[in-house]
């Protein structure tokens, strides 16, 4: 038998205490278990603010908010003696990054206001040049023929400061082990696991706003996007309006594997939406 529908002022009360849960967890971070009423909190206030039509860059926020919970969540891992990430490491930053339109407007938008700044030292043209060099590659192609990232600056990346989560959520216990994966193709890189997954976690509750907003969750290539939406100013805004401003530009849809708990929480903002 099919639950009867709550009321109105039930869902104001679900609503009130989702996002009560939800600025707690914003304030101390995420544990190691994904705990459902404490999503629900955190996605419903990235949420508000995806769909807070006063904020021109609302998306760019949204982005800003996930990967301050990210950091926050992250703490203990980041603070581990013996972690092998440190400034001018940038084994790992050959890697294809993919990442959410939300993370990419928030670069676009940091390397548009530093331009003469600190992002002054970043080579843009050099950020479309490697967009379209990856395009035209094979999937093992770009996987076997990795080169440097190029928002790199003299072996640190450029846009450390907005750098999207899944640049945040790898970390490593040894950059020697690092450099041999990578340069020499010999072993594994020793991630550490409980930070990946609270990078995944966090990565889940932001599309899950996405989506709870009607916007697209596809993944967009780092690069790519970033070349994509330099050149378009207004990008943000008509991806907001439901655009597909990253229409051929390399990326990815979300796994199937991964959509079941964003899937889940999207259908549950929107039920206290409404």
């Amino acid at each position: 038998m099919a639950n009867p529908p709550i009321s109105r002022q039930q869902r104001r009360k679900v609503k009130r205490d989702s996002l009560e849960r939800g600025r707690k967890i914003l304030a101390r971070g995420l544990g190691l278990e994904f705990v459902e009423d404490e999503a629900l909190g955190v996605a419903f206030l990235i949420y508000e603010r995806l769909t807070d039509e006063s904020r021109p860059r609302r998306a760019a926020e949204a982005a800003e908010m996930a990967e301050q919970l990210l950091d926050k969540s992250m703490a203990a891992e980041t603070s581990l003696p013996d972690l092998g990430c440190r400034k001018g490491c940038s084994f790992c930053c050959s890697a294809l990054v993919t990442c959410t339109a939300p993370e990419i407007f928030r670069v676009a938008h940091w390397l548009r206001d530093n331009a003469t700044g600190a992002a002054s030292s970043i080579d843009l043209a050099a950020v479309t040049a490697e967009a379209a060099r990856r395009h035209a590659l094979t999937p093992t192609e770009r996987f076997l023929g990795r080169t440097p990232c190029p928002l790199l600056v003299s072996q640190a990346c450029g846009i450390y400061a907005v750098r999207p989560i899944p640049c945040r959520a790898l970390l490593s216990l040894s950059s020697e082990a690092c450099r041999l994966a990578m340069e020499e193709s010999k072993g594994e890189v020793p991630v550490i696991v409980p930070a990946m997954n609270k990078g995944e976690m966090v990565r889940t509750l932001l599309l899950a706003a996405v989506s709870a907003a009607g916007l697209s969750d596809r993944g967009i290539e780092l690069n790519a996007g970033v070349a994509a939406a330099l050149a378009t100013p207004d990008a943000e805004a008509r991806w907001l309006a439901g655009e597909n401003v990253f229409d051929g530009v390399l990326g990815a849809d979300r796994m199937l594997s991964a959509r079941g708990a964003q899937d889940h929480i999207a259908k549950l903002i929107r039920l206290l939406a409404s």
